[in-house]
């Protein structure tokens, strides 16, 4: 989808061309469960969600004016099966349900912590 199709704001995004290779790498189904973690804009939860729609997606974002265009865009490309989690990775992954794939756009600084709750919640065990 091209970039000036999504509501922006001030808030950063992931260029369509960045989103092309990442979902087409990601592999999502119908089915897939999707963790957009550092969502942003939701433009990456957004075409996930348009893919998934036997599945879900759960934007992880923690800053307030990102969330509330997460839900702006949700609403204008009618994304339903996409959820927004408020709250910062890794504590909000915690109640989530397992996921089949995992899309890290923000929350560098916890890199090792979100990644360690990912295999978990996949592995049934830390690393």
């Amino acid at each position: 989808m091209r970039d000036d199709l999504f509501i922006r704001g001030d808030v950063p995004m992931t260029k369509s061309e960045v989103r092309a290779v990442a979902l087409s790498k990601l592999e999502l189904s119908e089915e897939s469960v999707l963790f957009d973690i550092g969502a942003g804009t939701g433009s990456v939860a957004v075409e996930a969600a348009l893919m998934a729609r036997r599945g879900h997606v759960y934007a992880i974002e923690k800053k307030a004016g990102a969330q509330e265009l997460i839900l702006k865009n949700r609403e204008k490309f009618g994304a339903e099966t996409l959820t927004l989690v408020r709250g910062s990775a890794p504590e909000a992954l915690k109640t989530l349900p397992v996921p089949t794939h995992a899309f890290i756009g923000g929350g560098t600084a916890q890199l090792e912590e979100i990644l360690e709750i990912l295999f978990e919640k996949i592995h049934g065990c830390g690393w």
